[in-house]
Order: structure tokens, then sequence, then C-alpha cells
């Protein structure tokens, strides 16, 4: 989908893209998920390398600058949210005469803000660019920051209760910050090349706001380190508790066990059976209280004794 923005006596309006090519005020051509035909019409009409233009569409294509005879190319890492997935996605800006195109094969809901913006036009290429980029960084805030709330969030319920849940949720938030990292330290060298190149013949002015985006990027790769090293902990944690809980279980099961235990060993000595004999033909290795008339009561209390022993022992030892 192409949309097409220009400056006009302090006014903006849309232009159809030929229309584009040949105005003498500043446009801007943005090209959201753009289909074969309108890359190729982008490049015939801007003479714009079909190169450049596959790889803004590669998803795997890193933050870079490049100084054409006729235009500036910069493809910086810009994040995205598709429902509950985050990630990153290659975000080019390519810079002509009169003209800003940018190029993305995701929705960035930051060109959609500068969009409703009707001033930006009117302040020049360079200015554009900046707010641009600046609106960039400012969706990774707003992305870390809702991040640094789940971090808060999984820390309460690692320490009430663990699961399997909690672990899948952790290691995708590892993830997500782990792409954060790398196309933030991308972006900080390409932005390090815009300042230090001036490839866009940047003022003093538009410099400072340059690097107030380079201090701001440093800030947000500090931010992703802080939440990573919180997330590694919190897996450490986790897999702590889920070892202290089979331990408890593992502790109840043996203490349940132990009360079983005693009984039954008595009570399978005395289900022996090596035949009922009477009193007065007992040997002397039978058991005598087969014939005895309080051996029932005697092998029960037996057992309720050895139970009230475990249960004083194990309280004793702090198992109960």
């Amino acid at each position: 989908m192409l949309k097409v923005l220009t400056s006009h006596k302090g006014k903006t309006k849309r232009l159809a893209i030929s229309e584009a090519v040949h105005s003498k005020t500043l446009t801007w051509v943005d090209a959201e998920s753009p289909t074969e035909h309108e890359l190729a019409t982008i490049s015939k009409l801007f003479g714009i390398s079909t190169g450049d233009l596959d790889d803004i569409m590669d998803p795997h294509e890193r933050s870079r600058v490049e100084d054409d005879k006729t235009y500036k190319l910069i493809i910086l890492r810009s994040p995205y949210k598709h429902k509950f997935n985050l990630g990153t996605t290659p975000f080019g800006i390519i810079v002509t005469r009169n003209n800003i195109l940018t190029i993305h094969k995701k929705k960035i809901d930051a060109i959609h803000e500068i969009h409703n913006n009707s001033e930006v036009l009117h302040h020049g290429i360079q200015f554009l660019v900046f707010k641009i980029v600046d609106k960039m960084m400012s969706s990774y805030f707003d992305l870390v920051e809702k991040i640094d709330g789940e971090i808060d969030e999984l820390e309460q319920k690692v320490f009430e209760h663990s699961s399997k849940k909690i672990a899948m949720h952790i290691f995708s938030l590892k993830k997500t910050l782990t792409f954060f990292q790398r196309s933030l330290l991308a972006n900080r060298e390409t932005i390090s090349q815009i300042i230090k190149q001036n490839v866009l013949h940047l003022s003093s002015k538009d410099l400072i706001n340059f690097e107030d985006i380079h201090n701001d990027i440093n800030q947000l790769i500090d931010m992703t380190n802080t939440h990573k090293e919180i997330l590694t902990g919190a897996l450490e944690i986790h897999a702590s508790t889920i070892s202290n809980q089979m331990n408890d279980i593992i502790k109840k099961m043996t203490v349940i066990g132990s009360f079983v235990l005693i009984p039954t060993m008595i009570a399978s000595i005395y289900g022996m059976n090596f035949g009922q004999v009477m009193a007065s033909e007992s040997g002397p290795w039978n058991m005598p209280e087969l014939a005895w008339v309080y051996g029932y009561p005697f092998a029960l209390g037996i057992m309720g004794a050895s139970c009230i022993a475990l249960w004083i022992y194990f309280k004793k030892n702090k198992w109960l």
C-alpha cells in the first residue's frame, strides 16, 4: 500500500505516486507491505536499485547506511507488535533530492502516528527523518516498559508458585529482549555513521537531535541488558522453587510411607500362616501371641505406638 504526502503552502495533501517524482516540494512516499508491482514502480520512478529494495524487504537484513550518487539509503530495525507477538523488522528510509521514501513489510505504529501529524513535512527532509527515527525509538521504549511490567508480574508469580507456563513466558521475554538488543546495537552503529559521515548534510541543530537518538539507543540497550539479567535470575529462582517443591513432595511421601511401613511390617509378621496351634501345643519357635486372647489388641497397640513414635520423631525434626 502506497501513501504519498506533500507539503504545499503550509498544508499537507495527498498525491499520486507519479506526481511525487516531479514535485518541487518535500514529498513523503510511505510503502507499507508493498507488492512487487509497487516496488517495481518505485524503482522505475525514483531510480532506486532493485537490490536495495530487496534488501529492505529481507526480514533478516541488518541496519546500515549507504550514500549512493542519487539517493541515500538508511536501513534500521524497527519494533513491531502483532497481537501478542513482539519483534523487529527492517525499515528502509530512502532520501532523494525532494523525496523521502519509507518502505517496510510490516505495519509500524510510529509511522501511522507521523501520518496524522500535519506539521512534520513543513520543516525539511532532515527534520522528517529525525521525527521518523525518534518515533521509532519511542516505540522501543513503550514496548520495553511493557515488558518491564510483565517482568514485575512474573517475579511475584515465581515466588508464589512455579509452573511450565511461567518458564515459557520467561523464555519468550528473554527471546524478545535478545532480538531488541541485537537490533538496537545495529541501529546505534547506523546512527553513529549518519552523525560522523553526515550523509544527510545535517545542521548543528539536527546533529544534536540525532545525538539525542544515539543516547536514547544507549539507554535502551542498558534497559534490555538489565531486564535480561532480571529474567535470568527469575529463571534460576523458578528452577530452585520447583526443586524445593519436589523435595517437599518427596518428604511428605516419605512421612506418609513411614506411617504405613511399620504397621504393615507388624501386620505381615502376624499374618505369616505357620498354622494355628493351641497354647498347650506351642513349641519354643511358635509365636505365643497367636493363641493369646489379647494377641489382636496387642498387635494393634504396637502399630499405634509405632505411629505415635514416628509422629513425635518427625515433629521433633520439623518434618511435620
